[in-house]
């Protein structure tokens, strides 16, 4: 995941921050977290990317990755899944979580508190 064409290849579109460029407000990925390190923006908009354990208690397990509204629900956006030995890298919306995977769901500190509260992260 960590490879210059996938991190290039996501973008994102950047509100409330001083944090712009010629692209019409659009980073990509590693540009983002470059000057997210370099510059004073406030750590709420800084872009974090957490590891969901999926349990069969988890409110995710056995859902495609659109009818699991993490996007919707939580403001984050899932950008890969670890199963087994497998690792699943840009999933697509029709992707089926399943129990003992590992999501990696890229979001800013809403998110997080969003999944602690509901207990996803712990």
């Amino acid at each position: 995941m960590g490879k210059k064409h996938n991190l290039d290849s996501y973008e994102m579109s950047i509100q409330n921050t001083a944090v712009t460029t010629k692209r019409k407000n659009k980073l990509t990925l590693r540009e983002y977290t470059y000057r997210q390190i370099f510059t004073s923006t406030d750590i709420e908009n800084h872009l974090l990317c957490m590891a969901v354990n999926v349990t069969n208690q988890c409110e995710f397990c056995n859902k495609t990755i659109q009818m699991s509204n993490v996007k919707e629900k939580y403001h984050g956006f899932v950008i890969g899944i670890d199963r087994d030995a497998l690792s699943i890298i840009s999933p697509n919306k029709n992707t089926q979580i399943e129990e003992g995977d590992v999501l990696w769901v890229l979001g800013a500190q809403r998110t997080l508190d969003k999944f602690l509260r509901k207990g996803i992260l712990n």
